[in-house]
């Protein structure tokens, strides 16, 4: 009889971690994995690009600027979404699992996911209005084509 509830409790554990990693819930940045540019570093600096886009020093310096302001709003967010990931981790390590305290602490991983989603979309907003339409566009297809995104 143990041994059957420990196979169920195991069972329901995995289930519980695959539907997790299926969410995207433990997915990385879609950028990780890449050469290259990535959209959220200083790909100003890449000589292509900045050729391609006829960046001038003024721009690249308005461009660091955001960089550094985005970038911090950014990573505060993505230690907030790791640290409740832990949460998550922790609570369905424990026997028995809190079920109502795991669901509250997974709504946080969703909530703090979409703040950091939000911040680092809120960056490429800010670029974009700084590049204008036309260099922006081509900002976008170099990646696009870079990535297949």
């Amino acid at each position: 009889m143990k041994s059957a509830r420990l196979a169920l409790i195991l069972a329901t554990l995995i289930l519980v971690l695959g539907c997790i990693t299926i969410s995207g819930v433990f997915a990385g940045d879609p950028a990780a994995g890449h050469n290259g540019p990535d959209p959220f570093d200083k790909w100003w600096n890449n000589e292509q690009l900045a050729k391609l886009l006829q960046l001038d020093d003024a721009t690249i310096e308005k461009l660091e600027v955001l960089y550094l302001e985005h970038g911090k709003a950014i990573l505060d967010r993505k230690a907030d979404l790791e640290k409740n990931r832990m949460d998550v981790l922790a609570c369905l390590e424990k026997d028995p699992v809190d079920t109502d305290k795991t669901r509250k602490e997974y709504q946080e991983v969703l909530q703090d996911r979409n703040a950091y989603y939000m911040a680092r979309f809120d960056y490429v907003l800010a670029v974009r209005q700084l590049i204008g339409k036309d260099r922006y566009m081509r900002l976008f297809n170099y990646f696009n084509e870079k990535w297949g995104k």
